[in-house]
């Protein structure tokens, strides 16, 4: 009962302004971390909220963009979601989904659909296109089985990976579930980005680096908002360090264990249309040995 009453509010609050929404002056600049899942980015909300003048709202993940049945609303009820704002320079956002191109959630659909031409960073675009978009990149392969086994986990998929990839190779992006290949493919998400925020408005941070620098990547963020540095002491809750390794169960679930065994074909054909993805970054890596897989590093695979 009382969760029934808390889902009917926070749908109230996503579709409606109330006394206690905040008031947010029209100029106050905003940024959107749009991905990528697996990739640390409950680290990096907790992260960015240690700045003074940054306000990141206590939910990470507001899915407002990428979900008909609130962004058909408008903006109506978005201000709310941002409960706590105390007039900081910027406010920010965390949803990993954003970043994906021809995907959104339509309405009454358990689960994401491809539709082209629509797109989360499209809607951002349209109310906020002075905005600053974060982005932390993961090795494809390396996130598609961390993407994997946590659904597996989760009692979300009850698939082997090697099943998995070979439907997405034959279905493609538009049939296939899950889209594990197409979630991974940068340079298809990056050019849609690219297509309505600049280069200038655009951060992208390589997860399997920023994470050993935290504070670094902090002061890199802040300057690429044009803030000033932070030097204090880092306040980060040990449960949004390790925040990938937790999965959610269900008491009565019966635990099964992800299959991740793949044959060397099977392989060398994901790799292959991951290969685009590998490619599209390989100018922005200060490191290229920081992704193990792929075009950079083939494990002796490829």
């Amino acid at each position: 009962m009382v969760q029934a009453l808390k889902s009917t509010l926070k749908s109230w609050l996503f579709n409606n302004e109330s006394p206690l929404t905040p008031k947010i002056p029209e100029t106050t600049k905003r940024f959107f971390v749009t991905g990528a899942s697996r990739s640390g980015t409950t680290y990096l909300h907790a992260l960015l909220g240690n700045h003074p003048d940054i306000f990141m709202p206590k939910d990470k993940e507001l899915h407002y963009f990428d979900k008909d049945s609130r962004y058909d609303s408008g903006l109506m009820g978005y201000n709310a979601l941002f409960n706590g704002y105390g007039r900081q320079e910027y406010i920010g956002e965390i949803t990993p989904f954003y970043m994906y191109a021809d995907m959104v959630y339509q309405k009454d659909k358990r689960f994401p659909q491809y539709v082209p031409g629509e797109s989360s960073i499209k809607r951002i675009h349209k109310h906020f296109p002075d905005s600053k978009i974060i982005i932390t990149l993961r090795d494809p392969f390396e996130r598609l089985l961390s993407i994997y086994k946590k659904n597996v986990l989760q009692g979300k998929y009850c698939f082997s990976l090697s099943e998995t990839l070979q439907s997405e190779l034959e279905l493609g992006p538009s049939k296939a579930f899950p889209k594990l290949l197409y979630l991974n493919r940068y340079d298809i998400h990056l050019e849609n980005i690219y297509k309505y925020f600049s280069k200038d408005q655009v951060c992208i941070l390589f997860f399997e680096e920023w994470v050993q620098q935290p504070l670094e990547t902090l002061n890199k963020i802040v300057s690429f908002l044009e803030l000033p540095p932070y030097s204090g002491q880092l306040d980060i809750p040990e449960y949004f360090v390790n925040a990938g390794t937790k999965y959610e169960k269900k008491d009565d679930q019966e635990i099964v264990q992800p299959d991740i065994n793949v044959d060397d074909k099977l392989y060398n054909e994901a790799m292959a249309y991951l290969e685009p993805a590998y490619q599209c970054v390989e100018n922005l890596m200060s490191d290229q040995s920081l992704w193990k897989y792929g075009h950079f590093n083939a494990l002796g695979r490829k």
